[in-house]
């Protein structure tokens, strides 16, 4: 019986880290924003600024930390980042002033959030993988999916029966005790350095795959922002992201606006994170078989439609069905932004284009989560925002048009 490829295994490792940390932050923080305001007496806007203060600093550091994770060790990235962010989440417990949170948002949580993030699980996963690259990422970014499915109700029932605080210690024991001896023990750069292939090619696939298989080579930063597919995509993707965090951060909070029940707002978030592993697997999967501006497309069209949805009606069934849509649309995202940027730039520069995209979408991203709870604290609503978000959505069915398909390995038959 032929072993499994290890590539598979990085996978599995990347599914986890993406779990502990991008599930924790984008999934968890809605629920933890009235408490936050309970203790420090504090806006929602205010509350806000530390998802703008991570998302900014995330944004300026990704391009420098996207070069170090290019050549650098993959393990020792991920035991730093868990450092990192368990350290974040310990101070944040201890912290008796909104401004030490604040502070902590822009230091040691993007550190560890980059860290942990796309740009190293992704640059693992490009790494092991050609051909399938577009499936293995998609099954990474399940992760995100599964820590947004099975945390939601862990801080909810934390926050209830132990406190916030109390929440911050666990999450950073956790990250202590499973990211950094998985990284240190099993976590391989490349497949090369154990004598194995892309894909788990056997030799004569190998041959076959290194013939038909684009040539790479290094590019320095002007000639990848030369690059007319990257505006592209950094024009759709920050878009995406922007909308998506915007609706994401506050879901709950509209919900109560709305009148939801506070016992079903886990379910909301849970059945988005349930509805991603879908996402993840299907877009994983199109991103290998057809051109980048269809399967864009579709992403774009789920999220125009889940705030739709949100926007048009008010009954908790709906809100369900809209969860729904915006779920798949993330898997979409999170798929192919990892998996269409190893396809138009190469394995060789994924982690400064990743880098690059990130710093260039940095100022729209930032200011998503803020500008929700402005025209929260103004309007008392959240609607003129999702409204914003929707009209930012329409135009690239416009812009999509633009994006040209990139070539690709040619399929490996059997031998």
């Amino acid at each position: 019986m032929k072993p499994v490829f290890y590539g598979w295994y990085m996978v599995a490792i990347a599914m986890l880290v993406m779990a502990l940390s991008v599930g924790l932050i984008t999934y968890s923080f809605g629920l933890i924003i009235p408490a936050l305001e309970n203790e420090f007496g504090t806006s929602r806007t205010i509350v806000n600024v530390n998802m703008t203060l991570n998302l900014a600093v995330s944004g300026l550091i990704a391009p420098f930390l996207g070069r170090a994770i290019d050549n650098a060790s993959i393990r020792i990235i991920f035991a730093l980042g868990s450092i990192s962010l368990a350290a974040g989440f310990i101070l944040i417990s201890f912290s008796t002033r909104m401004w030490h949170i604040l502070f902590l948002h822009a230091t040691l949580i993007p550190i560890g959030f980059v860290l942990l993030g796309n740009l190293s699980t992704g640059a693992l996963v490009a790494n092991w993988f050609d051909r399938k690259t577009g499936l293995a990422v998609g099954i990474s970014a399940i992760g995100v999916s599964l820590g947004g499915f099975l945390l939601p109700p862990v801080t909810n029932w934390l926050i209830t029966n132990w406190d916030w605080r109390a929440m911050y210690q666990f999450y950073a024991i956790v990250l202590l005790l499973t990211i950094i001896p998985l990284s240190l023990l099993f976590v391989i750069n490349q497949p090369e350095s154990i004598g194995l292939d892309r894909d788990g090619a056997e030799p004569a696939e190998k041959s076959i795959a290194d013939s038909t298989r684009p040539t790479e080579s290094a590019l320095s930063t002007k000639q990848i922002m030369q690059k007319t597919e990257f505006w592209i995509l950094t024009i759709t993707i920050t878009f995406i992201f922007s909308a998506y965090i915007g609706l994401v951060f506050n879901l709950a909070s509209y919900a109560l606006e709305l009148g939801v029940d506070t016992g079903n707002i886990p379910l909301l978030m849970s059945c988005t994170a349930l509805n991603g592993i879908i996402g993840k697997l299907a877009f994983g999967y199109l991103a290998d078989q057809i051109e980048p501006r269809l399967s864009l497309t579709i992403t774009v069209a789920l999220l125009f439609s889940a705030l739709c949805t949100f926007l048009l009606s008010s009954e908790f069934i709906h809100m369900l069905a809209g969860t729904v849509l915006l779920g798949l649309s993330s898997g979409g995202m999170r798929a192919l932004f990892s998996a269409l940027v190893a396809l138009l730039f190469g394995r060789m520069n994924f982690g400064r284009a990743m880098g690059l995209i990130q710093i260039v979408m940095t100022p729209l991203l930032v200011s998503s989560p803020l500008f929700c709870g402005w025209i929260f604290d103004h309007y008392g609503s959240y609607k003129m925002a999702f409204l914003s978000f929707a009209f930012l959505l329409s135009t690239l069915f416009i812009v999509l048009r633009f994006l040209k398909s990139p070539s690709r390995a040619a399929p490996v038959q059997e031998i």
